[in-house]
């Protein structure tokens, strides 16, 4: 799965993870991180993608962890028993591409914290990778995401009380209310109109996700209509 993840200085980068890892982990002995960067000139990262994964994962039995581009560099993560002929296997796949720059390295990573804590989405990442893929099909529609809508947002409180805050603080249209089973039963459904624009969602989903938090709640997402036609997409 493909993401926007904020690094270290709050810049958005573009992250690939291999979410299934995280069962295939649980019980692994494969605990070498094996890490690659490909200076991105062009087209290089593309190129050589699939190739460099397939051939890594397959002559090392090797676990594909996910990569990054960040400053210009693509990073590649694999976890295998060791870094062994590592550096054999991606120089045989580079040799077939034209002034190829690499950096590569393996070290002792037993508790997978690289993948974890670098790789791995966060709860509000999650939540914007959901987006972002409601947005995609959107545009799929020929929808005009620039466009403003009315957009519903979806909100879930443990009492009835944080419920009441959350109304009581004016700063959102509520349109209605619901209950539900579980823990998170007292429901909100909220209206704004904006549009659909990456940006403007990510803004949207983290503010109602950080009101979320200090009520413990639950933030759950948004619906809305195409801005050319009348269907509902969720």
């Amino acid at each position: 799965e493909k993401y926007r993840k904020l690094n270290d200085v709050d810049e958005l980068i573009d992250v690939e993870v291999n979410l299934d890892l995280i069962d295939e982990l649980e019980d692994s002995e494969k605990k070498s991180l094996l890490w690659l960067f490909v200076k991105d000139s062009g087209s290089t990262c593309s190129s050589v993608n699939s190739e460099l994964i397939d051939s890594v994962t397959k002559n090392l039995q090797a676990l594909y962890a996910g990569q990054k581009l960040e400053d210009g560099w693509c990073e590649f993560y694999f976890y295998a028993y060791s870094g062994k002929k590592f550096s054999t296997v991606v120089a045989d796949v580079l040799k077939n591409y034209e002034n190829v720059v690499f950096e590569l390295g393996t070290s002792k990573d037993n508790r997978f914290e690289h993948y974890f804590y670098k790789l791995y989405p966060s709860e509000l990442e999650l939540l914007q990778m959901k987006s972002a893929s409601i947005i995609a099909e959107l545009i799929k529609e020929s929808d005009n995401i620039a466009a403003e809508r009315e957009v519903e947002h979806y909100m879930l409180f443990q009492t009835p009380a944080s419920k009441e805050r959350f109304k009581s603080s004016g700063k959102f249209e509520i349109k209605e209310e619901f209950e539900e089973q579980g823990d998170y039963c007292y429901g909100v459904v909220t209206l704004q109109k904006h549009s659909m624009l990456e940006d403007v969602v990510r803004e949207k989903v983290s503010e109602l996700y950080e009101i979320a938090l200090q009520e413990h709640a639950r933030y759950e997402l948004w619906s809305t209509t195409l801005a050319q036609k009348d269907k509902t997409n969720e």
